[in-house]
């Protein structure tokens, strides 16, 4: 079904983004490409020349921007100068038919012809005839597309996007048997492209071939759930490679390539200097292992040596200590036998865990020990401070020889999963307050009994959370699955078989296999290493560590085995690449990060002697290193701990993904805090005008521990990238567009108090209810010639939305008098009715300025919690005394009311159920009132709040509650709601009859996503006129309804629901009133929906799927006849 609105952007690109797929060319060095290319002829005769190409990235940089429009105009301009590029005129009709304006298509078409009559090279032509057919086809014109895309189709039969658009086209033009062989050709050529999995089931289904339409149903949901899957649709960078933007001919593109020499430089003595006349005591300890992380915010990796030296105890005895090695500019280390570090982490150390654990930017440590552990917390003079009993974090065990830091309940923060040879392992909870709790045994995690070696956290299941692998010295191991409410339960994955989990090991390592995708665990014996479904012999030994990393940069992981006599490297099957000796006396060799731009190094650890380091040998291919960084804004809505601990991530370089995650994955000891490196190969790319082609990463998809994803592109190799989180808000309601006169403009968001699945605490999930009244601020909706009322819901956020109804009623107000809705997501006091109340004479306050207009700027709450979105540090007090003018007091008015403008920083579900753990509560506004006596009075505790983004709502005052002669009110709350109006009305009677709009269109179409913005107080605003088809959003896996007519869904509330999700909206239209509007009356508008919405926070009920669909009542057969008579469309994912 043809989409209103051809708005194509790009996002998530299937080949890589725009970057990724550009035609790259070589710099003519005779030319200088920091001339203005705009300005200066291509005097060149061939298109490869450098001012060709500057010229050429700034076009497509702008396409990458999402401004289709000047994009077009500067391959206009290139297009026109003397000698141009040929790619330049194809550019620039790619350029226009992205485009939204009025007749883009038509334009694109004729620009298409014109460059074809050029006759240019076969590539570029196929190029131009392939997107003069998806023209063809958005227009409707199916024959017509039918003849330009199966011309291509024949010509590029390697091309998945080509083959399933030419299905497209023939199954629009009424054949579906020859459609059916073009959507099977596409999903051969791309076996992730989902789009032709629906495009199998659709025509199988037509031919009545139900058993293949059910499988390709299937293996759409499969794929759906597939974070690697492609989609192809109208938006820019999903129409395929053959209709992105070109920059030149087509070379073959560089892609990753194994480099042939050797992982490391030769081993030398790791360069350390200590302090002058200071003899180092380097430690015999077999115990020996070292981590690595920026402990002075330099911007360079130190370094920790367990046991590393010997020293003199606090008892006068010698003991072994933790050594700090700080790095300098030139890869040496400044020795620190003072450091505070090792003086209080104490001897017996077993495993160091590093991470932000305080959220204030610098990096603690939790010290694993054999005599009590000890939570140490860096102070912003270098040194560390032991809070350890004050934050109650010893555990119970004595003897802890292991542990993870992470951020295991996904509520911002880090907590502790600690291993014990005796005893009850532990789950420490962060309670966000600088104190932990033990939840282990409630949780089910605390195992005993088996001997535990060591612990891995991961996301093994790809269901967004953290799990839990312990490896035991008695099997069976331990592979707890997360269910996100503090408890876990013992199962499988893909990656990790029963075979693997009852079988014993010695240690254990993860692999990711981004391209299925798949986390596999290894499992090493001292003679043998054991896979999911097989074994391969190794080498014997008795002390083995065992590490997955690219050592080359070429993209792909090898496994290094560290035994007794050798290191041996080996490929993800375990085939030998090479082997390394080991020096005498050493008692640890690791990988360790000190130069994450280089990839990784081999620390050699020796007994009585200095440490040993092979550095990145200089042959390595490129790498580019990302540091993931959580929040690093208290006060923005975001989850993510500060330091990115749990952050998922897939590197687009090429036609190969590469993917991890930053929890630690291995079972060697210690938890290092240090950049991720991706090895790029040979993959170019090009960065623009001012820094030309280099080796980098295409983009990198992320998935914050918060759930939220992100993407980056062209990210360049050689360089550190620091990455935070982008503030954005990943769900919401839907929200409100109407025509004010000149344009569709943003009014606010509907059905907040709809919301589904919201989790209060957990097991207990808050009530929706299925309506509300909103009405319009004066001026917002304009009629439109002919007498139409233009407005549209949009789902602009990462949820869905099921509508049921919406009607649109209409009054005229005579001078003097106002309204305001029955309205509020009510907790106490008298529900909400949804009546319109009225009034004439209201009442100011007199002593709070910020709250005398209705102009968005709020009254400040005060100081926010920064542990919890939506929550204050302490109580909001608001004190109300109003200009009674001839009224006594404000128990004389004959109906008191309240009416209130304002908006509402809502907590997510991730959010309540962090402040429940800690025991941190939200507490709604309170109404109280000041009797004559100065004495207050409460009248309704906890009413509720404005259900959403900016909007009117009306509180009514309990008449019989006032206390005789009260001056005055008041409102107490903890939570972040911005008041921007309040004013004391006496309500009366409508003075006027409400009249309905007739609802006479609503178009269900996918239009892309309003460009947010936020203004002063979290206030927020989404400008239509810049829409952003792509975003980094995901669908709920289910059935949605098909695009297109929806309004025979809409007039009545009967639970034929319109459901629809990211990025798409209905388009509404209403017929004026047939009243003639008196002169001296204001005429409003109220806008009544009827439905629920439900995001995808890690803890909404039922996030991930859109069943089970919500109902008011018993459905009768026609409704849900009606209902599923549309929901025909499958959508997940992204």
């Amino acid at each position: 079904m043809r989409n209103s609105l051809w708005t194509l952007l790009i996002g998530r690109a299937t080949f890589g983004g725009v970057i990724a797929s550009l035609a790259l060319l070589a710099c003519d060095p005779a030319n200088d490409p920091a001339r203005d290319a705009t300005t200066q002829d291509l005097t060149s005769a061939t298109s490869t020349n450098a001012v060709a190409l500057q010229a050429l990235n700034e076009g497509v940089g702008l396409m990458g921007k999402f401004d289709f429009t000047q994009a077009a105009v500067v391959f206009e301009r290139i297009a026109k100068a003397p000698n141009a590029p040929a790619e330049a005129a194809l550019d620039q009709a790619i350029a226009t038919l992205n485009g939204s304006h009025d007749g883009a298509q038509e334009d694109a078409i004729k620009l298409l012809a014109a460059f074809i009559a050029t006759k240019p090279s076969k590539d570029l032509t196929l190029r131009a005839q392939y997107c003069t057919g998806l023209c063809q086809l958005y227009l409707g014109r199916a024959s017509e597309a039918v003849a330009m895309l199966t011309l291509v189709a024949t010509a590029r039969s390697d091309d998945a996007f080509v083959q399933y658009f030419a299905g497209q086209a023939i199954e629009q033009a009424g054949d579906a048997t020859k459609a059916l062989e073009y959507y099977e050709r596409a999903s051969d050529c791309n076996p992730l492209l989902k789009s032709a999995q629906l495009g199998i089931q659709r025509c199988a289904r037509k031919l009545g071939k139900d058993d293949q339409a059910e499988s390709a149903l299937a293996s759409f949901e499969t794929l759906a759930k597939n974070p690697r899957a492609t989609s192809a649709e109208f938006k820019y960078t999903r129409l395929g490679p053959f209709a992105l933007a070109v920059v030149g001919p087509t070379p073959p593109k560089s892609v990753i390539a194994s480099s042939r020499g050797p992982y490391f430089a030769d081993e030398r003595e790791l360069t350390v200097h200590w302090p002058e006349g200071y003899d180092p005591q380097w430690s015999s300890d077999i115990e020996q292992h070292a981590v690595s992380a920026d402990l002075n915010n330099d911007a360079r990796l130190d370094i920790i040596i367990v046991r590393g030296v010997t020293a003199r105890g606090e008892d006068g005895s010698d003991e072994e200590q933790a050594l700090v090695l700080l790095q300098r500019e030139d890869g040496s280390f400044d020795a620190q036998p003072g450091h505070s570090f090792g003086e209080l982490a104490g001897p017996y150390i077993s495993s160091l865990l590093m991470g932000d654990i305080n959220a204030d930017g610098r990096v603690d440590a939790y010290v694993c020990r054999n005599g009590g552990n000890r939570l140490l917390l860096a102070l912003s003079d270098g040194s560390f401070e032991d809070v350890t009993l004050a934050a109650r974090a010893a555990g119970e065990t004595t003897t802890c020889i292991d542990g993870a830091l992470a951020d295991l309940d996904h509520d911002g923060d880090l907590d502790l999963y600690l291993i014990s040879r005796e005893g009850l392992n532990e789950l420490l909870a962060n309670n966000g307050d600088g104190t932990f709790r033990s939840i282990g045994v409630d949780a089910r995690v605390a195992v005993e009994g088996r001997f535990a070696r060591a612990v891995i956290v991961g996301d093994f299941d790809y269901d967004r959370d953290a799990d839990i692998f312990v490896l035991n010295e008695h099997p069976p191991h331990d592979l707890f699955l997360n269910h996100r409410d503090w408890t876990w339960i013992p199962g499988t994955t893909a990656g990790i078989s029963e075979k693997q989990l009852a079988e014993p090991a010695i240690t254990a390592a993860f692999v990711e296999i981004a391209d299925l995708p798949l986390r596999r665990l290894v499992l090493a014996t001292t003679s043998y290493l054991q896979f999911p479904a097989r074994a391969v012999p190794i080498t014997p030994s008795a002390r083995i560590d065992m590490e997955f990393s690219d050592l080359n940069g070429d993209g792909v992981m090898e496994l290094v085995l560290a035994q007794s006599k050798s290191i041996a490297i080996l490929d993800e099957a375990g085939r030998e690449l090479a082997s390394l000796p080991v020096a005498d006396g050493v008692v640890h060799s690791q990988l360790i990060t000190i130069d994450p731009v280089h990839g990784p190094s081999l620390l050699a650890l020796r007994t009585g002697k200095g440490p040993l380091i092979r550095t990145p040998h200089p042959s390595r291919a490129p790498y580019m290193a990302a540091d993931f960084r959580g929040r690093d804004d208290p006060s923005q809505s975001m989850r993510s701990n500060t330091s990115g601990i749990g952050t998922s991530y897939a590197a687009r370089v090429g036609s190969t993904w590469i993917g991890g995650q930053t929890f630690r994955s291995h079972s060697g000891r210690g938890q290092s805090l240090a950049p991720v490196s991706i090895g790029v190969g040979g993959n170019t790319l090009a960065l623009g005008a001012d820094r030309g082609i280099a080796a980098g990463v295409d983009f990198l998809d992320i998935e914050w521990s918060d759930g939220v994803l992100q993407s980056e592109i062209a990210m360049a190799a050689n360089e550190l990238h620091r990455i935070t989180e982008t503030q954005r808000q990943i769900s919401s309601c839907p929200v409100v567009f109407a025509f004010d006169g000149t344009r569709m403009s943003f009014v606010t968001d509907v059905l907040g108090v709809g919301g589904l699945g919201y989790l209060l605490e957990p097991g207990v999930y808050s009530t929706p209810r299925p309506w509300e009244v909103l009405v319009l601020p004066s001026g917002a909706l304009v009629e439109q010639a002919g007498g139409t009322l233009a407005l549209a819901i949009a789902e602009p956020m990462e949820e869905s939305c099921m509508l049921d109804s919406v009607r649109l009623r209409a009054i005229d107000l005579p001078a003097g008098w106002n309204i305001a809705p029955d309205e509020r997501l009510s907790i106490a006091g008298a529900a909400p009715t949804g009546e319109i109340v009225a009034w004439q004479r209201e009442f100011m306050p007199t002593a709070n300025a910020a709250l005398a207009a209705v102009d968005g700027v709020a009254l400040d709450p005060g100081a926010l919690d920064s542990r919890f979105i939506g929550r204050l540090a302490g109580e909001h007090t608001i004190e109300l005394e109003f200009d009674l003018a001839s009224e006594p007091s404000i128990d004389t008015l004959n109906d008191p009311w309240l009416v209130i403008d304002g908006w509402v920083e809502y907590p997510y579900c991730q959010t309540m159920f962090a402040a429940w753990q800690a025991g941190a509560k939200y507490t709604a506004p309170s109404l109280e009132a000041r009797a004559a006596d100065g004495s207050w009075t409460t009248l309704v505790t906890e009413w509720g709040y404005p259900a959403g983004m900016p909007r009117r709502m009306a509180l009514p005052i309990p008449k019989h509650a006032l206390p005789k002669g009260t001056t005055a009110l008041r409102m107490r709350t903890t939570m972040e709601i911005y008041f921007d109006s309040v004013r004391l009305i006496d309500r009366e009677a409508l003075p006027v009859s409400i009249v309905e709009c007739e609802l006479t269109r609503a178009n269900l179409a996918s239009v892309g996503f309003a460009k947010r913005s936020t203004f002063a107080q979290k206030r927020p605003f989404y400008d239509r006129s810049i829409m952003l088809p792509l975003w980094d959003c995901r669908f709920q896996y289910g059935m949605y309804t098909e695009l297109g007519d929806v309004r025979e869904l809409l007039t009545v509330d009967d639970d034929a629901l319109a459901v629809f999700g990211p990025g798409e909206e209905i388009a509404l239209h209403f017929r004026a009133p047939s009243i003639e509007q008196q002169p001296g009356t204001t005429r409003r508008y109220i806008l009544v929906t009827a439905g629920w919405c439900k995001d995808m926070d890690l803890f909404t009920k039922d996030g991930e799927t859109i069943e089970p669909l919500p109902s008011l009542a018993s459905e009768a057969p026609r409704n849900s006849a009606l209902r599923e008579k549309l929901r025909t469309r499958p959508m997940g994912g992204r």
